[in-house]
């Protein structure tokens, strides 16, 4: 499988080991990261194919289809929930899609066979017994959630206790244990959080700034067609629930294509409604 997942992403030779499990991280050094990354990609190309008058299309399906492939391959279970949500809503919008439904369902179905078994493995790891791992599953609640949630109770939650309105300061887990004034009992190096990590680094103070910065990035959908808003709506949500389990606004791979990605939908926007002005005033002056 190692093979395959490295030629998926494009990288043969980055691929961490989490749990026995082959995760794919290509240059963004982390498979939460890479999948963030490829939600955003995968995004554009379900924008792209749900235009009326997209062109190219045989092109974006094939490029939808390999962004597929290496988010699976990054073996992410959120991100994953947000990428089937994304086609979903996709067919949904486009007709044309809908239309070729049985050929690209007969695709998924050949594909099946070679993406079943990494994503079994990845329920068993979370759902099954994991002896030596931090944490156990328990229910319906995963491993990764139970070993995060002994994480923030013992450790996070009683650091932010101590200093609620400012923090810690910034680079406090990349500097973990080297300043000369440190909490002993903290020894995992992430808070397991974008929101936690946020009151670890500057308090309420700054996790009042980061909810800001949110806000806005949600204003600007506003100013999108409805189409593009639903679809990168839909990526923004995934990344905000996402961001409850794991630092993805900060780490590398989502920020990092999601604001180029937005600035060009707007900046398409404008040059539209600029045309389109342009065209009534040329219209007006025609009859006139």
């Amino acid at each position: 499988m190692q093979p395959v997942v490295g030629l998926l992403t494009g990288t043969s030779g980055v691929v961490a080991r989490a749990g026995g499990l082959a995760r794919a991280t290509s240059t963004v050094g982390h498979w939460t990261g890479l999948g963030a990354y490829l939600l955003v990609a995968l995004a554009v190309m379900c924008v792209l194919l749900s235009e009326k008058h997209a062109r190219s299309r045989r092109t974006a399906v094939l490029s939808l289809v390999v962004i597929l492939a290496g988010i699976v391959s990054t073996l992410t279970l959120a991100i994953l929930i947000g990428a089937t949500l994304l086609v979903i809503l996709t067919f949904v919008q486009s007709s044309r899609l809908r239309h070729r439904l049985v050929p690209i369902a007969l695709g998924g179905l050949l594909a099946a066979p070679l993406l079943a078994a990494p994503l079994l493995a990845r329920l068993r790891q979370q759902f099954g017994s994991n002896p030596g791992a931090y944490a156990q599953s328990s229910g319906l609640i995963p491993e990764s959630i139970a070993y995060r949630w002994e994480i923030w109770q013992n450790q996070t939650l009683p650091l932010i206790a101590e200093r609620p309105l400012v923090g810690w300061g910034q680079g406090f887990y990349i500097e973990l244990g080297t300043w000369p004034i440190f909490p002993y009992f903290v020894t995992w190096r992430s808070a397991e959080s974008q929101y936690l990590l946020e009151l670890v680094e500057g308090g309420l103070l700054q996790l009042a700034a980061f909810t800001g910065v949110l806000f806005t990035i949600a204003l600007m959908f506003g100013w999108m067609s409805q189409g593009e808003r639903k679809i990168i709506a839909m990526c923004f949500v995934t990344a905000v629930a996402a961001a409850f389990t794991v630092p993805i606004f900060t780490n590398v791979g989502l920020i990092g294509l999601l604001l180029p990605v937005l600035g060009v939908l707007l900046i398409g926007r404008e040059h539209r409604s600029g045309a389109a002005g342009a065209k009534s005033r040329d219209v007006k002056w025609a009859l006139s």
